[in-house]
C-alpha cells in the first residue's frame, strides 16, 4: 500500500512539472518596450518629414527654375520677332535695292568686274568702317575685300549673300568682327567659308540652310572654332 501511494506521488510531481508555465513579463519591461518603440516611431517620423522637407525644396527650385527658362525664353522670341519685323521692313523699303547703300564711284565703268570688284559690293560706312551689306555677283568663290571707299570692312551685314544659291566659298578679310543676321542663309552649295580670328559675333541664322558639308576654316581657340563646335559643323583649324 506505501508503495502504490509513493508510486503515485511520483507520478503526480512527473507530470506538474511537463506543464509549461505561461510567460509572463513584468511591468517594468512592458513600459521599456512601449518606451523603445515610441522612440522608433519618433525618429521614424522625423527622417519621413526631414525627406518631405528636401523633396519639397526640390520642387520649388525645379518650379523656379522652370519659370526663369519661360521667361528667358519668351524674352528672346520677343527679341526674334521684332528683329524679322525690322528686317522685313527694311527690306520693303529698300525697294529696288539701291536706298541706304554707298555705291562705288567707279560702278559705271565699261570693265567687267571680278569676284574681289568692290562694283560687286554694296556697303555702308559709318565712323570710317564699312560694313558690306549685299553681294551683286554670282561668283562661286567670293574673297570679301578688306577695304570698301577706301574704309576697313568690319562687318558681313544682314542677308548680305541671302540666297546666292552658286557660292561654294568665301573669305572674310582680316577686319571682319561681326556676322549678321542670315548673312549667308540659303546659299545652299556653300561648302568652305574662311572667318578670321577678329569674328566676335555670329548672328542667328548666319548660315542657315547652307550645305550639309559646310567646313568653317578659322583659328585654333577662336570664337568662330567654338560657334562651329556648337552647330556641329566641319571645322578645318589654323595655327
Amino acid at each position: 500500500m506505501k508503495r502504490s501511494i509513493l508510486l503515485c506521488s511520483l507520478l503526480c510531481a512527473l507530470l506538474c512539472s511537463c506543464q509549461t508555465a505561461p510567460d509572463t513579463q513584468s511591468p517594468v519591461d512592458e513600459e521599456q518596450n512601449e518606451t523603445v518603440n515610441h522612440d522608433q516611431t519618433d525618429k521614424t517620423d522625423a527622417e519621413a518629414q526631414t525627406r518631405l522637407a528636401y523633396y519639397e525644396s526640390l520642387v520649388g527650385n525645379l518650379q523656379a527654375e522652370i519659370l526663369d527658362l519661360k521667361a528667358s525664353l519668351f524674352s528672346e522670341r520677343v527679341e526674334y520677332e521684332a528683329r524679322i519685323d525690322a528686317l522685313e521692313t527694311e527690306l520693303k523699303a529698300m525697294g529696288d535695292g539701291n536706298e541706304g547703300s554707298t555705291s562705288n564711284p567707279n560702278e559705271e565703268a565699261g570693265n567687267s568686274p571680278s569676284e574681289t570688284d568692290e562694283r560687286l559690293f554694296r556697303y555702308t560706312v559709318s565712323n570710317g568702317e564699312a560694313v558690306l551689306t549685299a553681294y551683286l555677283g554670282d561668283a562661286s568663290e567670293v574673297l570679301i575685300p578688306a577695304t570698301l571707299g577706301g574704309c576697313p570692312v568690319v562687318a558681313v551685314g544682314d542677308r548680305a549673300f541671302l540666297n546666292q544659291t552658286s557660292l561654294t566659298s568665301v573669305t572674310l578679310p582680316k577686319g571682319v568682327r561681326e556676322i549678321g543676321w542670315f548673312a549667308f542663309s540659303g546659299c545652299i552649295a556653300l561648302e568652305r567659308v574662311e572667318i578670321p580670328s577678329n569674328v566676335r559675333a555670329i548672328a542667328y541664322g548666319a548660315f542657315q540652310n547652307c550645305s550639309d558639308t559646310l567646313t568653317v576654316v578659322c583659328h585654333v581657340g577662336s570664337y568662330a572654332e567654338a560657334y562651329a563646335q556648337s552647330y556641329g559643323m566641319r571645322i578645318l583649324r589654323q595655327s
